[in-house]
């Protein structure tokens, strides 16, 4: 009874000291039932915005209805510091300590409303959609919403040659996504990149979209087997109920997707390759050269550039003699093995073809028949 007593004290003198809204001297003493307060443009403290809690809420659902597709959210919200100053040069004058402050209401009374008419739930983890206001002294709102990012792993077959792997960033956003790229990052669509990209932004209305590739090919590669697989983020979307699985065929590339509930992919990503290289030397190959490659097969090769040393095997190795200076090779080997440095034409690889021939050695062209993630990470 004597804390109810204290309460009621404490709400006089708040009135006779300040002019304060309901929600300003409900949030400092809690336990006291506050009447009708007329006046609630010229709060001490938060010069109204609290009474605006009705018009903060419709300005937030006119942002993201019919905007964005969410089953969950989060509300966040950034206040001018002096309503926090002014809140604290009250409670320091009457002793006033354990209480919430004004933005943590402001937000609790925010997520109840928006809870309430949306029929969504509040997420503090992973929420499908993240909203912040932003409220400047004059009590003027800004709205700001972004969704979480939709996470998918895929497959691409190349059918045809001449289509690079990788797009070129925009050269107005470097990647970030602009007005000039419709938020894309991209230079354009004309690669495998720019096909996938392109696909994911219509489906999702999202944007920048994030590609980590498993291994690469050249150009003029063809891709076979199960396809190269790759992971793709896309941020921003507005479309989030698209389906778990779709297929898609644009310009001779058969690509393959599903969605991921996260973006672990994991720090390094084994994977197996089978590759067929045609190569040329110059000068006629006898059957002891054939002979003399074969017995690489289950090797190591050792490979070195400007930045790094590194090593892969060779699981298997088969050879197709086509003429007398050309064969074609088909090795099964470790993800990220360097076919052009292992033919001997750049930097250095231990074995190489051209010094196992002691002869000039070219790959004349290579293409990927098949790729085997072997840890899952989805």
């Amino acid at each position: 009874m004597a804390n109810v007593n204290n309460q009621k004290i404490l709400l006089q003198q708040l009135k006779r000291n300040y002019n304060l809204c309901k929600y300003c001297l409900k949030r400092h003493i809690p336990s006291v039932r506050v009447t009708h307060i007329s006046d609630q443009e010229n709060c001490f403290i938060c010069h109204g915005m609290m009474g605006n809690i009705d018009i903060i809420n419709s300005k937030i659902l006119s942002a993201v209805n019919n905007a964005y597709e969410f089953d969950s959210f989060l509300i966040g919200a950034t206040i001018p510091t002096e309503y926090y100053e002014r809140e604290d040069q009250i409670r320091a004058k009457f002793k006033i300590r354990g209480k919430e402050n004004i933005k943590i209401q402001l937000i609790r009374e925010l997520r109840k409303k928006f809870l309430k008419i949306t029929k969504t739930r509040l997420d503090f983890l992973m929420p499908d959609i993240s909203i912040n206001i932003s409220i400047d002294k004059n009590n003027n709102v800004e709205v700001i919403a972004r969704t979480r990012p939709l996470h998918f792993f895929g497959r691409y077959l190349k059918k045809h040659r001449g289509i690079r792997q990788k797009q070129t960033k925009c050269i107005s956003c470097q990647g970030k996504g602009c007005l000039v790229c419709d938020y894309s990052g991209l230079s354009g669509y004309d690669s495998i990149e720019g096909i996938i990209a392109k696909r994911l932004i219509s489906i999702t209305e999202g944007q920048s979209p994030k590609f980590t590739w498993v291994g690469g090919e050249d150009e003029e590669s063809i891709v076979l087997g199960k396809g190269r697989p790759f992971f793709a983020s896309i941020s921003n979307p507005r479309n989030r109920k698209v389906e778990n699985n779709f297929k898609f065929t644009e310009n001779g590339i058969i690509v393959t997707l599903r969605r991921k509930s996260d973006n672990v992919i994991g720090s390094s990503l084994a994977f197996i390759t089978k590759i067929k290289i045609l190569v040329e030397c110059d000068r006629a190959l006898t059957k002891s050269d054939i002979e003399n490659l074969k017995v690489y097969g289950g090797s190591i090769v050792k490979f070195e550039t400007k930045s790094r040393q590194f090593s892969k095997k060779i699981y298997s190795l088969r050879i197709q003699k086509i003429d007398s200076n050309r064969f074609a090779i088909t090795v099964i080997t470790d993800g990220g093995f360097q076919v052009k440095q292992f033919i001997g034409e750049r930097e250095y690889a231990k074995p190489n073809i051209s010094n196992i021939f002691d002869s000039n050695c070219r790959c004349i062209s290579f293409d990927i028949l098949d790729v085997d993630i072997q840890k899952h990470f989805f």
